[in-house]
Order: structure tokens, then C-alpha cells, then sequence
């Protein structure tokens, strides 16, 4: 990480902490069900044991991997030919808390058909096909080998429904989008790039359901993806978005009032509870 991109970095977080509120200020009814939801709900289920036990080993896995990478997907320097199954997994995977958000995602919104843009090793994958064993599941991964790995990751979850789609994602989601049902929930986790994320969310916009919504990963990774993260808010298809400063998500729901809520956990902001006002 360069130290530009380190500047950049504090000064986000400091602007996005200054404008954030809790739940203790949010108005709106379905925001309000929403933060109780899938933000706050800390319900244990056993197959997170299940999938965190398969990411601790994908953590202490050396096995190296050829790199093909089409876009940008760490901002630590890996100028090898290869990686080590250890090092995309410390680098390119969602947490366990972004993870499980998604999980109470998919149980809120029942969802029939979801797709992953940058499926990785599988774990986010994981979660979200394991929601609902019923939803059609697709992931959409460049890295062949990356796939293949992901593929095995969801054997071992007891999730093989799931469809894996390798190659270039400006190739291959507008081959599946043209056969693809409406899409209910899309989560972009493989390009952070302004153009590219602003480019796929106009490729997925038209083929998505009345009631969609779309989760951005790293959408402070750089200038470049604030930039498309806030032209997507503005974006007339819009209803209204969710930012918690590592993903940000977006509704696209006919009749929700136009909204973009920063939201952060109470206990970063105590002072922010609604006794002491706003």
C-alpha cells in the first residue's frame, strides 16, 4: 500500500465516521427492520463453524496457484507468477462479520436466484448459498484455478448446487445475463476499479427484479471506487442505499423513499444512542 493511497484511506474513514449514524437515529421503517435484521441479528447457525473451519485451513494452505488476475483484487504487491492459496485467502476474502451479513441477507430477502461477481476461494459463496439451499446460486470467478479451489470449498460445506462460471467477467455475465432469470441479489466482489464497477452495475441493472439489491465490496478501496460508489447512490434506478464503509448496498425498490444512510455499530459512536439527540 502506497502511502498516497494510506492518506487516502484515514481521510475516508474520518469523513465517513463524521457523517455516520446508528440505529438509534434511523427513521425510516424498512431501514429500521433492516439494521434489526441483517445487521444486528447475531443468530448462531452451525454451518458458519462449519465454513470458518474451512477458512482456517485455506489460511494455513501453502499450495501455489498461477496468477491470472483481470482486475484489481489486493492492494498488497504480489509481483510472483504465483500465490500461495494462504495469501489470497488473508487477502482477498470477506470477513467473517461481512460473511454473516450476507447470510442474514439472504434469509431476509428469500431471494430465487443471486449471483457473486469474484467468488475467490468460496467462502463468501459459502455463506450465501447457505442460506437457502433452494436459491439458484452463481459465482463468477476469473482465475481458473482460484475456481477450482472454490468449487472443492463448497463440496466440503455440503453446497454443490452452486454454479461456478470461470473467465473474464466482461465476457462471461453477459453471455449468462441473456439466459439468467431476474436477479434478486447481486454481490460485486472481483474488479475494484471505478470504471469496471460502474460498467458491471449497468450490465446487471436491466436484469435485475423489481425489488433487488446490489452489495458493493470495497467501496473505499480507492478514490476511483468512491467515486462509482457515489454515482451509483445518485443513479435514478436507485431507492435508496446503505453505506458501512466496507461494503456498500443499494435497493432497488419501487416506492422506497430516496435515501443513503452511513450507518455505524452504536458502539463506535456512543454518543449517537438518540438520547442526547441527533
Amino acid at each position: 500500500m502506497t502511502l498516497e493511497l494510506l492518506v487516502y484511506k484515514i481521510k475516508s474513514w474520518a469523513a465517513y465516521y463524521w457523517r455516520a449514524t446508528t440505529k438509534f437515529n434511523i427513521q425510516s421503517p424498512f431501514f429500521t427492520e433492516f439494521v434489526r435484521e441483517v445487521m444486528d441479528n447475531e443468530k448462531e447457525y452451525y454451518i458458519f463453524d462449519k465454513i470458518e473451519h474451512i477458512r482456517k485451513t485455506l489460511l494455513q494452505d501453502s499450495t501455489k496457484v498461477p496468477k491470472i488476475d483481470f482486475g484489481a483484487g489486493s492492494q498488497k504487491q504480489h509481483t510472483r507468477d504465483t500465490l500461495r492459496i494462504k495469501d489470497i485467502a488473508g487477502s482477498s476474502l470477506s470477513t467473517k462479520k461481512q460473511c454473516r451479513m450476507l447470510f442474514n441477507l439472504m434469509v431476509w430477502k428469500k431471494p430465487k436466484n443471486v449471483i457473486e461477481l469474484g467468488t475467490s476461494l468460496g467462502i463468501s459463496t459459502a455463506y450465501l448459498a447457505a442460506a437457502n439451499k433452494k436459491v439458484k446460486m452463481t459465482g463468477f470467478e476469473g482465475n481458473p484455478y482460484v475456481a477450482d479451489i472454490a468449487k472443492n470449498v463448497l463440496e466440503k460445506a455440503g453446497l454443490g448446487h452452486v454454479n461456478i462460471i470461470t473467465g473474464a467477467f466482461k465476457e462471461t455475465l453477459p453471455e449468462y445475463l441473456k439466459s439468467s432469470n431476474r436477479i434478486d441479489i447481486a454481490f460485486i466482489d472481483g474488479h475494484h476499479e471505478e470504471f469496471a464497477t460502474l460498467a458491471y452495475f449497468e450490465m446487471i441493472l436491466p436484469y435485475l427484479s423489481d425489488d433487488a439489491v446490489i452489495i458493493f465490496d470495497d467501496i473505499y478501496w480507492s478514490q476511483g471506487m468512491e467515486n462509482a460508489w457515489k454515482k451509483i447512490c445518485l443513479h435514478l434506478s436507485v431507492a435508496a442505499s446503505f453505506d458501512i464503509f466496507d461494503l456498500g448496498i443499494v435497493f432497488i425498490k419501487p416506492g422506497l423513499a430516496k435515501e443513503n444512510i452511513n450507518y455505524i455499530p452504536y458502539y463506535l459512536k456512543p454518543w449517537k444512542t438518540g438520547l442526547f439527540g441527533k
